[in-house]
C-alpha cells in the first residue's frame, strides 16, 4: 500500500497552525484507490467536512500515472534541514509520501515546515525550478481530490 498526504495550512507562529484542508490518497496493492478530502468549514478552526471517493472507485490510468510521476519528481526534491525548521517551498503545505508498490522500490519523503513559534533557518534552499515542481504537484493533487472525492462521509 502507498499513501500520499497533503496538508495545507501547516505554518504556525505565535498562534498554532490551522490546517485548511488535508488530502489523503491511498493506493492499495490491488490497484484500488481511496481519496479522503477534509476541508475546514468557514469560520471555524477545527470543524471539517469530509469527502471521499466512491467505494467502487479503482485507479484510473490518470491517477496511476500521476502517482508514478509525483514519486519520480519528489525523488529529486530537497527537504528542509533540519526537519521542521522552515517552509522552504513557501506554500504553507506539507506533503508526506509513503510509496510501497507491491514488488517495487519503497520511497519515503516528507517536508515538515515549522508549525510553532520556535523556528530556525533551513540549510537547504530549493531552486525556483524545484519550487515550481513542488507547486505543480500540489495543485494537481488538490485537483484530483476535488474530482474524485465527491461522496460526503
Amino acid at each position: 500500500m502507498s499513501r500520499i498526504v497533503l496538508t495545507e495550512g501547516v505554518v504556525g507562529g505565535f498562534v498554532p497552525a490551522t490546517a485548511r484542508q488535508s488530502i489523503i490518497l491511498d493506493v492499495e496493492d490491488d490497484g484500488s484507490i481511496n481519496f479522503t478530502h477534509n476541508i475546514l468549514r468557514k469560520g471555524t478552526r477545527d470543524d471539517y467536512s469530509t469527502l471521499t471517493s466512491p467505494k467502487q472507485f479503482t485507479a484510473s490510468a490518470t491517477v496511476s500515472k500521476f502517482v508514478d510521476e509525483l514519486v519520480a519528481a519528489f525523488r529529486t526534491l530537497p527537504r528542509e534541514n533540519p526537519p521542521g525548521s522552515e517552509d522552504i517551498y513557501g506554500f504553507d503545505v506539507s506533503i508526506s509520501i509513503d510509496y510501497a508498490p507491491e514488488g517495487g522500490q519503497k520511497f519515503r519523503w516528507e517536508n515538515r515546515p515549522n508549525s510553532g513559534c520556535v523556528a530556525s533557518d533551513s540549510s537547504v534552499v530549493p531552486s525556483d525550478e524545484e519550487k515550481a515542481k513542488f507547486k505543480h504537484y500540489v495543485d494537481r493533487l488538490i485537483n484530483l481530490a476535488k474530482t474524485h472525492a465527491v461522496v460526503e462521509g
